[in-house]
């Protein structure tokens, strides 16, 4: 860890005073492979400084991020977090143009470089940023949760230990940076790993996506390292290609989806060490509200759809229902045979004391791919998408044998 901030400082140092690009790209590229990256994040942090000292437009910034080293792009964006960070500026005013995915990369940057230099105000007293809006600290608190490793000079039970000190709402995010941290800097032996696992518990998909990410970030380089093939075995049970690519198949411009799909993944197969059940895993989010897909209105498409529908006896489903303002909107417009399933028991029973007037609509608490029963109309949002695409030709086929004669499966 002490060489990566050695890594940094030098690459800081001179970018502060160099304003060639190809000349700053010349100097992180004679840094040993497996910290190149490290060396173009504090570029990144310099180029940034010195746009915002100009004109605030990140022309340049823009063309060393974009043009120049895209195959760094995780820690160039992070290393534009340093800066907005540092600076204090309207996080959301910077990232407006900026590429849908990236833009957390730089939330988490400001994360990271508050826990490290704010400590007291950040990790100490837990103030919230001012300059963060409330949709960023998912993202940031994954770059606190890469800063509390580094804090915790790779120790795992001092990182747990920080790590619960923080409002539980937080804890996926920062078990996810933990995991992206542990990974991408490496030197730790199997025993720090599986003491990891043992301390995430139920955060054990959020570690594991972490992970996969940082394994994502140093394929995209060129420079996957033994620490991180290492980190995916034990923790990911796979190797760093596979891990990687769980995070391709999952890739969505919805980047609270994207997340919870690999997490999905790690949490409803067996690839990962302490294999977690698919039903912990949601309903540990709407424990904890983590519910960043949640438009909190019915679809607008989903809703034309419902509006054009006439018989309003239907015999519908709704599978994965979520917090289900599909249901609702369809008991406002006289349906009366709504069907929901869930797996989250802490949801299921919101709903079911939310609907226990309406005689109907009937509210099921089990797997979707365990129920039977025969429908007219099939109404998911997102549900394809959040689960294992191992499973979608499953789904294809529950689906069909779920529907009547003339049934129809809609969605998005």
């Amino acid at each position: 860890m002490e060489f990566i901030r050695e890594v940094f400082q030098a690459a800081k140092s001179f970018c502060s005073t160099e304003r060639d690009l190809q000349k700053i790209i010349d100097f992180c590229e004679h840094a040993q492979p497996e910290f190149r990256s490290i060396a173009y994040e504090a570029s990144s942090m310099q180029i940034a400084l010195k746009d915002f000292e100009q004109n605030n437009s990140l022309q340049k910034w823009k063309h060393f991020a974009d043009d120049l080293v895209k195959p760094h792009a995780a820690q160039v964006y992070a290393g534009l977090g340093w800066a907005v960070a540092q600076q204090s500026l309207s996080l959301d005013s910077i990232i407006e143009s900026l590429p849908q995915l990236l833009r957390y990369r730089v939330a988490d940057g400001c994360g990271y470089y508050d826990s490290t230099f704010r400590n007291r105000q950040t990790v100490r007293n837990k103030q919230l940023p001012a300059y963060v809006s409330l949709n960023m600290l998912p993202a940031y608190y994954q770059g606190v949760g890469r800063s509390l490793w580094y804090l915790s000079k790779g120790e795992a039970a001092k990182t747990n230990e920080l790590l619960l000190s923080f409002d539980e709402k937080y804890h996926a995010d920062l078990w996810r940076g933990v995991g992206i941290a542990v990974a991408y800097v490496g030197g730790s032996d199997d025993s720090t790993l599986k003491e990891l696992i043992t301390f995430s518990e139920k955060y054990l998909p959020q570690l594991a996506c972490g992970v996969a990410l940082a394994a994502r970030s140093r394929i995209h380089a060129g420079c996957i390292t033994n620490d991180v093939e290492l980190c995916c075995k034990i923790i990911c049970n796979t190797s760093a290609k596979e891990a990687a690519n769980s995070t391709v198949q999952a890739e969505s411009e919805n980047y609270f989806l994207w997340l919870l799909t690999i997490e999905k993944y790690f949490s409803s197969t067996d690839n990962i060490y302490n294999k977690q059940s698919t039903q912990q895993f949601w309903d540990s989010l709407y424990q904890t509200n983590l519910m960043g897909w949640d438009l909190g209105i019915v679809s607008p498409p989903l809703k034309a759809y419902i509006d054009q529908l006439e018989n309003k006896n239907l015999r519908i489903l709704i599978p994965g229902c979520g917090n289900t303002y599909e249901a609702e909107y369809l008991l406002q417009k006289g349906f009366t045979n709504v069907t929901l399933i869930d797996i989250a028991p802490t949801l299921v029973n919101k709903l079911k004391n939310k609907f226990r007037e309406n005689p109907n609509i009937n509210i099921v608490l089990g797997d979707f791919f365990e129920h039977s029963g025969e429908y007219d109309l099939i109404l998911e949002q997102t549900f394809f998408c959040a689960i294992n695409p191992n499973l979608r030709t499953h789904y294809r086929d529950k689906m069909y044998a779920l529907l009547s004669v003339n049934g129809k499966l809609a969605g998005l």
